[in-house]
């Protein structure tokens, strides 16, 4: 939800001005003047609706997981009749074809909350999906992946929710940067960013908007499926009322991951655009790496620590996301030929720069500017 107020500039409380976020859209000319879109996109004529083979993808439904409200868990699902796969396998087709929408019944979620306890005991929300509806996105899930590898779309800094790359790949490559700049009279900045509920940020328009830059086929069949979900959260044995987002990924979901992937991918090339990097000689040049939703930012200046920062804060107020600045960091150490007892006492202590931002406490207000600046 964008507005829905009283104030003056809003739209006030006329249902008819009602803005929403599944058809708001702010200004992008930012992204299309970086051209992010121009390369490395899946080309025309490539498609998800082809007919499928149930069997390959009822293997990966998640087993000794709880159901949806249609109380089948997947473990009933692999183990049905024939006969019943062949009907699922039918439906299934008839979806992908377009000859059939699917019923808010079968797409709604329970939502259920799980007690995390890392040091901040919280209650996290968990949607579970009915399993026709699960296997429908695990379908489509395999073959835009599928697609998107094809084509190079995901920029090799992002590790997350990739097959292929792990987070050892991270620290692997931040080792290497760190050894080649000790051996260099060379100064380091690293800027931790910690994104606030990231993977329920993301705005139905925008990122339509953005898989269609990407060239992902059939956008507009996903963006079907999510216009008609909905969701219940349950407390104890009281459900609420069907609720409809417009904001936001399931989680829950197998379609979520690739969904914010590509979401993402496109603050990871706004990034690529500046040609700015780490400059540590002997070392590819590269100036972030992200796992998921956690980006780490390597420069060799405070001035293009900031530009860098200028992006992603420019990012964050199109698709209106929210960066913690209490819990995002800044790293900077300066290494080179230096006595042994002064090395030591920077490398113990190599802390010289920090991070600032707003640290407003409403919610409705995001960090607008972020900043480098030496202690």
């Amino acid at each position: 939800m964008l507005h829905y107020c009283p104030h003056q500039s809003c739209a006030g409380l006329d249902p008819d001005s009602f803005r929403s976020n599944r058809k708001e859209l702010n200004n992008m000319d930012f992204l299309d003047k970086s051209k992010i879109f121009s390369y490395r996109t899946i080309r025309l004529g490539e498609t998800i609706r082809n007919p499928i083979k149930i069997s390959r993808y009822v293997g990966r439904m998640a087993n000794r997981k709880a159901s949806g409200d249609d109380k089948m868990p997947a473990d009933l699902f692999k183990k049905a009749p024939e006969a019943c796969r062949k009907r699922a396998w039918i439906l299934i087709n008839i979806i992908l074809a377009w000859h059939f929408v699917c019923s808010e019944e079968l797409l709604e979620a329970r939502v259920v909350l799980l007690y995390k306890d890392h040091g901040n005991p919280t209650l996290k929300p968990i949607a579970l999906c009915n399993s026709f509806y699960q296997l429908i996105n695990i379908i489509i899930t395999c073959r835009i992946r599928g697609l998107t590898e094809k084509y190079a779309v995901p920029e090799s800094s992002q590790h997350g929710f990739r097959g292929s790359r792990l987070v050892q790949l991270v620290i692997q490559k931040e080792r290497c940067l760190l050894k080649q700049a000790m051996k260099q009279d060379t100064k380091l900045i690293r800027v931790d960013l910690d994104f606030k509920n990231v993977f329920n940020s993301a705005g139905y328009s925008s990122l339509w908007k953005i898989l269609e830059g990407f060239g992902v086929p059939d956008v507009s069949l996903f963006s079907s499926i999510y216009e008609h979900s909905t969701m219940r959260i349950q407390v104890g044995s009281k459900s609420s009322a069907a609720i409809q987002l417009d904001t936001g990924t399931v989680q829950g979901s197998a379609l979520s991951p690739l969904l914010f992937d590509l979401f993402i991918n496109a603050l990871l090339r706004l990034l690529d655009s500046t040609g700015i990097s780490h400059r540590v000689r002997g070392v590819p040049e590269w100036s972030h790496q992200a796992f998921a939703d956690d980006l780490s930012l390597y420069v060799g200046s405070t001035d293009d620590a900031n530009t860098l920062l200028d992006i992603v804060s420019e990012f964050q107020e199109w698709i209106r996301l929210k960066i913690s600045i209490k819990k995002s960091m800044a790293r900077g150490a300066l290494y080179g030929r230096v006595r042994p007892k002064d090395r030591r006492r920077r490398q113990q202590n190599p802390t010289n720069e920090r991070l600032q931002g707003c640290r407003s406490s409403s919610p409705r207000q995001s960090c607008k500017k972020l900043k480098i600046s030496k202690i």
